[in-house]
């Protein structure tokens, strides 16, 4: 998967890094020679660490650009050989090359999105929780991971808060979330608490000492007035349209996925987790279109829809799919095969 990803970003590279926002952060890159960091999002080094090294080496203009569009898979892909190969977390791995490509259609073309980013890193943060409760103990070098990765997944975008929390919500439900599979992580409700609150702290000095005027102008695209708005008529709206006509084009995996997890908590009577991902899926897609009701470019709205892929890949890859073989063991190979 990340090989076929990494040949297209190769191919697709002028199209990819000189593109909008992303063609401003390779100008700023190439004319300052150093990190183009906007409104914050600090967690951009690491994508933005290639193209800068290209220019370091004195590759050619071609040469950075090409490393600027391939860095995004690279980053992806990192996270994804750590969750497998390092934490040993198959089913967070096999999520981040699932998240990869449910949704990504003309997002592909604009790589740059921090929010899109941050998703990886997010499941990556909690591979790294469930590797330390499967070993039982927790070395200092991974206390300093996770603390330090609460921080850049809050300043990394503020979307992050959609997986974030309802990854913590999904492992509190029926005590542990895989119930007696052994192959499925775990996490234990005082890792859940203190990595949520870690988070909210955080979150909250963000907004008080750290807000920007790009977050504050996207904040008023969710008031209270708009949201009314939005479900005063809810099916005329241009977002609704603008939803409803890629749905069968762009997001055809996303229903059929969001069914046979449906039906697998109707099976197992798992009545908590069967709300948490309706509920979340309504009100997700609610706040999303609610924001772009007016319509707009569907490849930025698209990345907006992307970090809501993780409410049914989650439950997808921790509870339903281990659950249709054998304990599990199939997570492995297939998290290798797509790596």
């Amino acid at each position: 998967l990340f090989l076929v990803l990494a040949i297209m970003a190769v191919y697709y590279f002028r199209e990819r890094s000189l593109f909008l926002d992303t063609a401003f952060q390779s100008f700023e890159i190439i004319k300052n020679g150093g990190f183009a960091i906007q409104v914050n999002r600090f967690g951009a080094v690491f994508a933005q660490a290639f193209p800068l090294l290209a220019l370091k080496l004195g590759l050619p203009l071609k040469g950075v650009l090409i490393a600027w569009s391939l860095s995004f898979v690279l980053v992806h892909w990192a996270l994804f050989s750590l969750a497998l190969h390092r934490l040993r977390q198959p089913a967070f791995a096999l999520c981040i090359a699932l998240f990869n490509i449910i949704l990504v259609n003309h997002s592909f073309y604009w790589v740059q999105n921090e929010g899109v980013q941050a998703v990886s890193w997010c499941l990556f943060f909690w591979a790294l929780l469930a590797h330390c409760e499967a070993k039982g103990k927790w070395t200092a070098g991974n206390v300093l991971t996770a603390a330090g990765l609460v921080p850049l997944l809050v300043f990394f975008h503020p979307l992050v808060v959609f997986p974030f929390f309802f990854t913590a919500f999904f492992f509190s439900f029926g005590k542990m979330a895989g119930g007696n599979n052994p192959d499925s992580p775990k996490l234990s409700y005082k890792t859940l608490l203190l990595s949520v609150a870690a988070f909210l702290l955080v979150l909250a000095s963000k907004q008080l000492f750290f807000n920007n005027h790009y977050d504050q102008l996207a904040d008023k695209r969710l008031t209270l007035n708009r949201l009314w708005e939005f479900l005063d008529n809810p099916i005329h709206q241009a977002g609704t349209r603008l939803f409803w006509e890629h749905l069968p084009t762009d997001f055809y995996l996303w229903p059929p996925a969001l069914l046979l997890v449906v039906i697998f908590y109707l099976r197992q009577k798992s009545r908590l987790k069967l709300l948490l991902v309706t509920g979340a899926h309504l009100a997700g897609w609610v706040l999303v279109t609610t924001a772009y009701q007016e319509g707009g470019h569907f490849f930025h709205i698209e990345t907006q829809y992307l970090p809501l892929s993780i409410f049914v890949l989650l439950p997808l890859c921790v509870d339903v799919l281990p659950a249709l073989f054998t304990r599990g063991k199939w997570l492995l190979p297939a998290a290798l095969l797509l790596g």
